[in-house]
This record gives C-alpha cells, structure tokens and sequence, in this order.
C-alpha cells in the first residue's frame, strides 16, 4: 500500500496531521511581524494585540472579572485594544509625530490592522527589517509598557513619554550598529538615517604561492605564532630550485607576538648563517617586525659580511 499524504508513500503522523488540519492563510500584517532588528516579545506582544489578545480591563470583564474600566489617558471612554493603540488622545498625538517625521499622512484608523499597514505600505522597498515594520511595532510596546507605569505605578499616561522611549530604542539599535542602510531603502527623510551603517565587508581569503629566488640564491621563509600564552615558530630554507635545504621547529616560553617573530628570525638567520651558502632573501608576514629595529639589530649580529646576503620582505623594502 502506498500512503498518498507523503511525497516518499510511507505513513507517518506528521505528514497525516498535515493533511487533516486546518490552515489559513498568512496575512501580510503577520509576515512582516517577525523581524531581527526587535526582541521576539515586540513581535509576540504586536501578534497579540492584533488579535485582541492583551488583558486588558474589558477583555478581562469578558471572561468574567469584575471590573470598572475607564481608559487612563482620557477617562472618558472603556479601555478597548483599538482605543488604547489607536485613537486615545495619547495614541493619536503618538502615531501623528512619527508619521510626520516619516512623512506618511496620518490616516486616522479606527483599527490596529489599518495603523499598521498604512506604515507597510508607505514605501515601495519594503521588507522585515525596514525601519517602517519596526517603528510601529516599538510604538505598540512603549504604549503597553506606558499604559502599565500609569496603572501600576501611578505615573502619568503622556505622548511625550512615549515619543521619548521610541526614540531611544531606534537610537540603541543604531549604536549597537544593527541599523543598515538598507533598512532606510526608499525613506531617507526620518533624521535617524543617521544612525544607520553600511554592512560590513566580509574578508576573503587570498591564496598565496611560494615564488623561487633568483638563480644561485636562496630563500628563508619563516613564521610564528602565540596560542595560549606560549611562543611556537617554525621555518625552512630552499633554493632557486624548490630543494629543500633544512626546515626548523622550536617551543619557547610566554612571549609576545613581536618577540616570538623576532626570535623566530633570529635563530632562522642563525641557521642560515651556519649550513647555507649564497645571497639570501627572507620572507615574512608580520608587517610590524618589517623595519623595527629588532628586525634590523638581528640581522646584523647573524650577518658579519654584508656581500653575502641580501635580505628582503614580503613588502619590497630591501634590507642590507
């Protein structure tokens, strides 16, 4: 028998429950929700709000607590999720100055869905991390936590509050560098473009291959490394021909990363001095021991005749 709920024809519960249960379809609203820029409880808390789902005093009445509510802001009206995120005095003065600043024409919803998508299709380039998804879910929040220091802690439920606490957290987003320019794609007028930076470059690796010295000359190609507080360096020499002459290893103890590429130099040209012949050419890949006077002081001790090696560095600059 073969099982036509899955694409391979065995039976399984997964693909069985996929078949049965009831699937409706992705609003914009709930695509554009979840982003990277905000912590998941703006998105979990605005998913919420969108469906009603925050306790607030008349939903708590509708599950049978008894309660006398009246709006904080206004104390005229109940507090129902509409009145309390879109049209209270405070919500209006709140979505009217990020709108100006964004340059949308308020719209006067009468509805969190509506407040919303005005703000997702004010622009043509949108996406999950644009700055106009991002805004109105911080707005939502600070509301509810506004909302909450008036009820709890008796502060005052002001728009000015609010503006300041949306603000601020754009103004952290952009200083721990999460706002890219891209998300500002298609709005430039908002003055917190300016926050935003370019993505960083990300480095390639560059292959580099080892070139032959000139004839009858030969070559010392050394490096070291410090892991753990402790020195490691290694080298070996070849001639114009690719021959391996000798190759060396050697441990020390806790040193700096100048002083294990110096000492790794050091005994390298000390090697040289004693079981190679003919001019020689070092390469390196330390820029700061390039032209340091370590580097300098030690091939002058190794090198007593200057006519029998010649040194030079990955970067050109000849010594001796």
């Amino acid at each position: 028998m073969v099982w036509v709920g899955s694409l391979s024809g065995e039976f399984s519960t997964k693909a069985t429950w996929e078949s049965i249960r009831y699937k409706r379809n992705i609003s914009l609203l709930d695509e554009f929700l979840w982003n990277s820029l905000v912590p998941l409880k703006l998105s979990f808390f605005a998913w919420k709000v969108l469906r009603s789902l925050v306790p607030l005093e008349t939903v708590l009445k509708r599950r049978g607590v008894p309660l006398a509510s009246c709006c904080l802001c206004c104390q005229l009206e109940e507090e129902l999720v509409v009145h309390l995120f879109v049209t209270s005095p405070v919500a209006r003065e709140v979505w009217s100055s990020f709108c100006q600043r964004f340059g949308i024409i308020d719209p006067r919803s009468t509805s969190v869905s509506a407040m919303v998508l005005t703000w997702l299709s004010s622009t043509s380039v949108i996406s999950r991390d644009h700055i106009m998804t991002v805004v109105p879910l911080v707005i939502l929040w600070f509301l509810w936590k506004a909302r909450n220091k008036a009820l709890f802690e008796g502060e005052i439920f002001e728009a000015h509050r609010v503006v300041s606490l949306v603000d601020g957290f754009v103004k952290q987003l952009g200083a721990a560098k999460k706002l890219l320019a891209c998300y500002f794609r298609g709005d430039i007028r908002d003055p917190r473009v300016g926050l935003s930076t370019r993505p960083v470059k990300r480095k390639t690796a560059q292959a580099v291959s080892w070139k032959r010295p000139p004839m009858h000359h030969v070559k010392l190609n050394m490096d070291a490394s410090v892991s753990h507080k402790r020195a490691y360096r290694g080298g070996l020499l070849r001639d114009s021909d690719g021959r391996l002459i000798f190759a060396y290893y050697k441990e020390f103890g806790e040193l700096d990363v100048l002083m294990a590429e110096s000492s790794s130099l050091l005994h390298g040209l000390q090697l040289c001095r004693d079981l190679a012949r003919g001019p020689l050419l070092v390469e390196i890949d330390f820029k700061s021991l390039v032209g340091s006077d370590v580097s300098i002081a030690s091939v002058q001790y190794v090198v007593s005749d200057p006519g029998i090696a010649f040194l030079t560095f990955n970067n050109g600059i000849p010594r001796l």
